[in-house]
């Protein structure tokens, strides 16, 4: 509410990389012609790509890198209308400094060039060419990671855990899958796509669990219950987490956002969300 009543008039995307190499997805891209107070724009500069560059979208490029450059060159043919806001992306640039002396006035960029890297990949690299733009307000998106668990296989080039259709991969022997360890989401995939995009990926995983099941022959003596598996969870000490234990965790952080006029203040600490599961219980 408060952005839609702001005086912004105009926001600047900036990727460090290349549009070959940008994270967002079609869809999101695609979401941007669609807005009714804004438009956006790009230079059509902004696509001359480098030779490796080029290689990557004519050769190894997947559907999504295709996609997102074809609507990349549809919206530098925008012409720009009379909309209130508008929305430029920039690539190849890296913020080093904010200027201003009790509020941001300034942001001063580096242009960037890619270099190609022994494992083949792409990497930004400064030159000495400096661009610096008018700003008052800045967010920065440096993009997730995933970390490490004990006792499981960890890729660190791209922070995820090997896996086939969500079942984890052995790593001392890569096409051997472990029993019953599973992934889901940006571990086993990378941070990419949107919430949309989990979807289809856990039905990946469940499906594949469910083969598991179907395959090695569990036999149950009786139907189990939620209870039953509750039972099963406190006799073997595991700290779980039920609907019901959610709603609290909802209800918490919508309470204390309303303090800071938030729709809701998140809790990010695993530890800090069972302490307040366990005392309202």
């Amino acid at each position: 509410k408060v952005l839609n009543k702001s005086k912004i008039e105009n926001i600047w995307l900036l990727g460090r990389r290349g549009p070959v190499q940008a994270a967002f997805s079609p869809i999101e891209l695609r979401e941007f012609l669609e807005l009714a107070d804004a438009e956006i724009s790009l230079d059509s500069k902004e696509l001359d790509l480098d030779i490796h560059s080029k290689k990557i979208l004519e050769i190894n490029s997947t559907k999504d890198v295709k996609k997102n450059f074809e609507i990349l060159k549809k919206i530098s043919l925008n012409k720009l209308s009379f909309k209130n806001k508008k929305v430029h992306l920039k690539f190849l640039c890296s913020p080093i400094e904010i200027c201003g002396k009790r509020k941001v006035e300034k942001i001063k960029l580096v242009k960037n060039e890619l270099k190609k890297q022994d494992d083949g990949s792409l990497r930004p690299y400064a030159t000495k060419e400096i661009i610096q733009k008018d700003a008052n307000l800045v967010f920065r998106s440096i993009g997730y990671r995933g970390e490490a668990l004990d006792g499981l296989p960890f890729d660190e080039k791209s922070g995820t855990i090997p896996n086939e259709c969500g079942q984890v991969l052995d790593s001392k022997k890569p096409k051997v899958l472990r029993k019953r360890e599973y992934v889901a989401g940006w571990i086993k995939r990378g941070p990419s796509g949107v919430i949309g995009t989990n979807k289809p990926d856990a039905v990946e995983t469940v499906n594949r669990i469910l083969e598991n099941f179907s395959s090695e022959n569990y036999n149950s003596n009786k139907n189990v219950s939620k209870l039953d598996i509750e039972d099963l969870l406190k006799t073997r000490k595991v700290k779980y987490v039920s609907f019901s234990d959610w709603k609290i965790i909802d209800d918490f952080e919508k309470k204390a956002g309303e303090v800071e006029g938030r729709p809701r203040k998140k809790i990010t600490s695993i530890e800090e969300i069972l302490k307040i599961i366990s005392k309202r219980r």
